[in-house]
């Protein structure tokens, strides 16, 4: 279970677990771990479309 936090497209709080904003709908992402790539990955990515990287890379 993760932490509460804000949709990425608007200012609704998603709940612990939400994967889709119950206001504007839109699938919750998070940056991609790989220094300075400008990337984000939904749920179901397995790796970044910006940069490759596979989701389960370890941090550099």
């Amino acid at each position: 279970m993760g932490e509460a936090r804000h949709c990425w497209h608007c200012t609704e709080w998603l709940g612990f677990g939400e994967d889709v904003c119950p206001r504007c709908g839109s699938v919750d992402r998070v940056s991609c771990s790989s220094g300075a790539c400008p990337g984000y990955l939904e749920p179901d990515d397995e790796f970044c479309g910006w940069c490759g990287r596979d989701r389960d890379d370890p941090d550099d």
